[in-house]
């Protein structure tokens, strides 16, 4: 391992930890390149809880906003990053 790995494994654990389920599925599918439309049609066809199908685009785009703002994160960029480990903020900010 490199140095900073424990470091970077602590800080996405830290983040995954303040997602809900969902929410963590939604990030995974994110951080694997999919963008809102396919993230909506992957949980539509993974979700059996889903039983009217309101996935959609918007309900993603909703989840994202959501943590973003509980995250205090200013893009899906910056989540993306974090749910991986590898955010590190300016320290002159």
């Amino acid at each position: 391992e490199a140095p900073g790995d424990d470091a970077a494994s602590a800080r996405s654990e830290s983040f995954r930890k303040q997602l809900t389920p969902r929410q963590y599925e939604i990030m995974q599918l994110l951080s694997q390149g999919l963008n809102k439309k396919w993230i909506a049609a992957r949980l539509k066809n993974l979700s059996p809880k889903t039983k009217k199908g309101n996935i959609t685009p918007k309900t993603v785009e909703h989840h994202l906003y959501n943590i973003r703002k509980e995250v205090g994160a200013k893009s899906t960029h910056e989540l993306v990053l974090r749910f991986l480990g590898l955010w590190t903020p300016d320290k002159g900010k």
